[in-house]
């Protein structure tokens, strides 16, 4: 692309980000990405929900690592822009195969709208949370979509 943006579906930010109506993002408007990149873990967490907000760049994308485990991806040396970046469309996003440990089963679903999004997820984010290294989180995300992650149209 012309703008050397990697994610095709990243070249335009969610303008609704661009207005914080009620004053509450401690980053001036437009500086998330130098906010976060200079946040301690701390600040991210006492800014939960702003900082989520901008990381999810307006949704309909799926977050390779998802926006709960950002104060430990900022730790472990991540940046704004790694995260936004590291997103696929939702649609036509199907989870297979994925473990159910209640049921001993193997499940599959669409996106946020079956038990195997869920279990992705929370498994997901476990693992996430257990990396010591931005090498390991980033091979936990790479394994577990490799493994489970498919796109259809």
């Amino acid at each position: 692309m012309a703008s050397g943006e990697p994610n095709f579906y990243a070249y335009v930010s969610d303008s609704n980000a661009w207005v914080d109506v009620f004053g509450l993002a401690p980053w001036p408007r437009g500086q998330f990405n130098n906010w976060f990149d200079k946040a301690s873990p701390q600040d991210i967490i006492d800014n939960k929900k702003s900082v989520q907000r901008a990381l999810r760049n307006g949704g309909k994308l799926h977050e390779k690592f998802p926006v709960s485990t950002s104060p430990e991806m900022r730790k472990l040396g991540f940046t704004a822009a790694e995260l936004k970046n590291a997103t696929i469309p939702t649609k036509g996003l199907d989870f297979v195969d994925v473990y159910d440990p209640n049921t001993g089963l193997f499940v599959s679903g669409k996106h946020h709208k079956s038990s195997a999004s869920k279990l992705f997820h929370d498994d997901l984010i476990r693992n996430l949370r257990k990396a010591k290294s931005k090498m390991e989180a980033i091979l936990i995300v790479q394994n577990k979509h490799d493994a489970h992650v498919k796109k259809h149209h």
